[in-house]
């Protein structure tokens, strides 16, 4: 039996919809694995269980599914061409795209950090130039790749779908959403996402997610007070 945990990680609705496009059974479980169940697991990292298996993270399951239960050609096969330009994908998205879209999101969230109003404004400039700026130039730049590639197929990796497209699919929704993106700018990325949104599987993965609990968050809260003193 497939049981899949902490599918409240950044991405991880892509497992979950991976399962259903396999039309796989299983399970979303509430609890935690941690390092005493495997050495790569935690609280933040999806992690799947078939059986005696355990594997952790997305690319690794994703891997792990295809090889043990793909019937469906969701990944072209090894001996060919198309195999070489599939993985490449994969671990331009893994490696590269999803790293540049961490460092944008926590340079905005640090960007909007509360700190006193004297370096507000110093610490602004600094997110804005060394981090912002240089992950959204990059992202842009790959973005223009992906546009261009989607121009010629329809999907990411020759004219069907596949895994490539499953795993993409997180950055450039969160792009998307982010406004650095749109239909003008990038038309096939636009058309892309449409397409993806409009699967039968992807729409049953967003559902099963939208119902699972959200984990209380521990974050700890420090308050300043950003008033100008008096003079």
């Amino acid at each position: 039996m497939i049981t899949l945990y902490h599918v409240n990680a950044p991405g991880a609705y892509r497992t979950v919809w991976l399962l259903e496009e396999l039309q796989l059974a299983y399970d979303i479980s509430p609890s935690t694995l941690d390092s005493s169940t495997h050495p790569l697991a935690s609280a933040c990292i999806v992690t799947l269980k078939d059986d005696s298996h355990i594997i952790v993270g997305a690319v690794a399951i994703a891997e792990y599914l295809l090889n043990k239960y793909d019937r469906k050609g969701l990944r072209p096969p090894i001996s060919s061409i198309g195999y070489i330009e599939h993985q490449q994908w994969i671990y331009q998205t893994e490696g590269l795209l999803v790293p540049l879209l961490q460092k944008l999101l926590a340079g905005e969230k640090l960007a909007n950090t509360r700190v006193p109003f004297f370096a507000r404004s110093i610490l602004k400039k600094v997110i804005n130039t060394a981090v912002i700026q240089t992950a959204e130039s990059t992202l842009q730049e790959q973005c223009t790749a992906i546009e261009n590639t989607l121009s010629q197929h329809g999907w990411i990796c020759d004219s069907y779908f596949s895994l490539a497209d499953i795993q993409l699919s997180y950055v450039l929704e969160t792009l998307l959403n982010r406004s650095l993106v749109n239909k003008d700018s990038h038309p096939n990325i636009y058309y892309f996402i449409e397409a993806i949104q409009a699967r039968p599987a992807y729409k049953t993965a967003q559902d099963k997610i939208s119902i699972l609990p959200v984990p209380p968050i521990a974050e700890e809260t420090i308050e300043i007070n950003d008033e100008q003193p008096s003079a």
